[in-house]
């Protein structure tokens, strides 16, 4: 038995998700060697697919290349000096069309072997401001790291929501506060607490014994005692 190209795709693309967000829209694509710390005597390099998504600002997203089962970029073949064929990626924020491109499948998805079919051997693939852009389509369970980049101007910015709370106001499940309390007392992932959500003390979980008592009921708020 063999499978064609199509074949293969669709089987490969199979319980994938596309990135970046929202399909169909295109992104800058890198594939870079990034430095992982397992413990103090333990380091390794790993090659993750790296996704830059535009939105009110930058989303970026690190895959690790195992976890990426085919990459889709959209563009042309075009003649060059001497009849040579070259590929152009398109510079469009959106693809519509996922037969006009080149599609690269598992085992593919190396910065030689994209260089090598594409005609492009001084393709800076492994650097972020390089011309690339596509679709990444990653495997349904595996991790995807995102680091946000925004501008905001001062004035905008929530005091309640800017940092961590290392005075210990909110839950214990939650490392002694986190941006997700409001405003420090209690956390959404315990649905706030009634003792954080405008009263003082759990009617919900007695003092927050589900999670090992929240500081704000600790420190004389609480209306069980």
């Amino acid at each position: 038995m063999k499978l064609d190209a199509k074949q293969t795709r669709r089987l490969l693309l199979a319980g994938t998700v596309p990135f970046p967000k929202p399909f169909p829209s295109s992104g800058r694509i890198s594939i870079e060697r990034v430095r992982l710390v397992y413990s103090r005597s333990v380091a390794k390099k790993e090659w993750f697919v790296v996704v830059q998504e535009q939105g009110k600002g930058t989303l970026t997203r690190f895959i690790l290349r195992v976890g990426v089962a085919a990459i889709f970029f959209p563009g042309i073949w075009v003649r060059r000096a001497r009849g040579r064929r070259v590929f152009k990626f398109s510079r469009r924020h959106a693809v519509h069309n996922f037969e006009r491109g080149e599609w690269f499948l598992g085992p593919e998805i190396n910065i030689s072997a994209i260089r090598a079919r594409l005609r492009r051997p001084r393709l800076k693939l492994d650097r972020r401001n390089n011309p690339v852009r596509g679709v990444v389509f990653v495997h349904n369970q595996q991790p995807v790291m995102t680091v946000a980049e925004t501008v905001q101007i001062a004035g905008s910015i929530d005091p309640s929501r800017r940092g961590h709370y290392p005075g210990g106001y909110g839950c214990d499940c939650c490392d002694s506060g986190c941006d997700c309390c409001c405003p420090g007392y209690g956390c959404d992932c315990c649905e706030g607490c009634d003792c954080c959500g405008g009263g003082y003390g759990c009617d919900c979980c007695e003092g927050c014994d589900c999670c090992g008592g929240c500081d704000c009921c600790n420190s004389g708020w609480d209306s069980n005692d």
